[in-house]
């Protein structure tokens, strides 16, 4: 995903969604990623370094959300 200023308001909304949590949800574990060598699983305190700090992993966990709420929406899905 090209840095754009789009991707750059997608980012700040989910960075802000991961801000409303109460501290402690922020410290739980809330997703596990299997990597080729393996599995980890996140934090949203976590994700929300991956994100902020623009690695790979957050760039793609970005992108797979936008990917998951275009699809949500095609389908015409409200609720999950």
């Amino acid at each position: 995903m090209e840095n754009t200023n789009d991707q750059f308001l997608i980012k700040t909304a989910l960075l802000s969604w991961i801000e409303k949590h109460k501290e402690d949800e922020k410290d739980k574990p809330y997703v596990t990623h299997r990597f080729n060598d393996g599995a980890k699983t996140y934090t949203l305190n976590e994700l929300y370094k991956e994100i902020k700090d623009n690695t790979e992993f957050g760039q793609k966990t970005l992108l797979n959300i936008v990917y998951l709420t275009i699809d949500l929406i095609m389908r015409g899905k409200e609720k999950i």
